[in-house]
């Protein structure tokens, strides 16, 4: 008898040095015994606990608890992970984690089950409030795209008339104007040519947010198309566009056209006054991605602005040295993004630039 005592002491301090709720419950739903750690997270002392019939105890979520109790004695088989509630005394609820475990006499009857239980409260609501603020951010950004669609659809059609009607006086006066008026001309048109590419960028953006069809491309029919299509800015300038081998990889083929032709153009624009542009595009493989890189000859840009080159309507340059809307770049980093890529630069003033586009090889399931 002593012995039993002893032993069964000793047990008990064992389970009460454990950082975890434990219970011990019979085969009829009653409490036969509770580790520290329950009284200090439920606010319960063992005599509001051990042998009481969970019923009396927490009467709300008894039933739910007895219904698990009652699947791992039939099946002999623990339950493990269970995420429910535990009432306190004050009245609150917390989150908890439970595993649910049988226990059998020497013969293997069960005689009800062993419950440990962790609280997992902090993490629940936090990852709550995570996942509460993400779908309000992306509600919010997905309102925010349809108003850049709606705003930029809308706003092409004034602004096309702006300027039809612009170039129309211009036409209608010409020989007519003082200086000074077909100066003012000039600006008007200027402006409303400025503004209509910069109203088909922003609805270009918008509408990189909508979900993309996928399949094979081959980056060396993308790089044929971007040369072709670089035609006239290759006559003019006299750039070298070169290319090697390039591997096949799952994307949109139209965006990674508009990505290329985007980059070939930039490096172009941002060349240096006294040299040929020259643009050389590489690619190695690795860890499942393709790696391209666009190396070019030109001016170079300042490393402080290496992240801040990629933010709408960032421009580094004057409109007159370097015609554009300041969009091109951001479009690039957007259709890399939706092919669960990466894009980043190397380039230091006067030593030209090479940009790194990360690339996955297959189609994501």
């Amino acid at each position: 008898m002593y012995r039993s005592i002893y032993t069964w002491n000793f047990v008990r301090m064992v389970l009460d040095s454990i950082p975890a709720m434990i219970w011990f419950k019979d085969t009829k739903n009653v409490l036969l015994f509770a580790n520290k750690k329950v009284c200090e997270v439920t606010g319960l002392s063992l005599e509001e606990i051990e042998g009481k019939s969970c019923d009396e105890v927490y009467p709300e979520l008894s039933a739910k608890y007895y219904q698990d109790d009652i699947e791992v004695m039939k099946s002999g088989k623990p339950k493990c992970r269970i995420i429910e509630q535990l009432p306190l005394k004050t009245g609150e609820k917390i989150w908890i984690m439970t595993d649910k475990v049988p226990y059998t006499d020497d013969d293997g009857k069960v005689l009800g089950v062993v419950v440990v239980t962790v609280d997992i409260n902090e993490e629940k609501i936090s990852r709550e409030q995570i996942e509460e603020t993400s779908r309000k951010l992306e509600a919010t950004n997905d309102q925010l795209k349809q108003f850049a669609y709606i705003a930029s659809h809308d706003l092409k059609e004034p602004v096309r008339v702006i300027y039809s009607f612009s170039q129309l006086l211009m036409k209608e006066f010409n020989g007519r104007l003082q200086p000074k008026e077909k100066q003012y001309f000039d600006y008007i048109v200027d402006a409303a040519d400025r503004m209509k590419r910069m109203v088909g960028d922003l609805l270009e953006v918008a509408q990189l947010g909508q979900p993309i069809e996928e399949e094979d491309v081959d980056l060396n029919d993308v790089m044929e198309d971007v040369v072709k299509l670089s035609g006239l800015l290759v006559e003019e300038t006299g750039a070298e566009i070169n290319y090697a081998e390039l591997p096949v990889i799952s994307a949109n083929y139209n965006q990674m056209v508009r990505l290329f032709q985007n980059l070939v153009s930039n490096a172009v624009k941002f060349r240096k006054e006294d040299e040929k542009p020259i643009i050389n595009i590489t690619c190695r493989l690795e860890d499942g991605y393709a790696i391209v890189e666009v190396e070019d000859n030109g001016v170079g840009i300042d490393p402080k602005n290496h992240e801040s080159i990629f933010y709408i309507f960032k421009r580094l340059n004057n409109a007159k040295k370097a015609p554009g809307t300041g969009i091109g770049l951001s479009i690039c980093k957007k259709i890399v993004e939706n092919h669960d890529g990466k894009i980043w630069l190397e380039s230091e003033m006067g030593k030209g630039t090479t940009f790194f586009i990360q690339l996955p090889l297959y189609i994501r399931k």
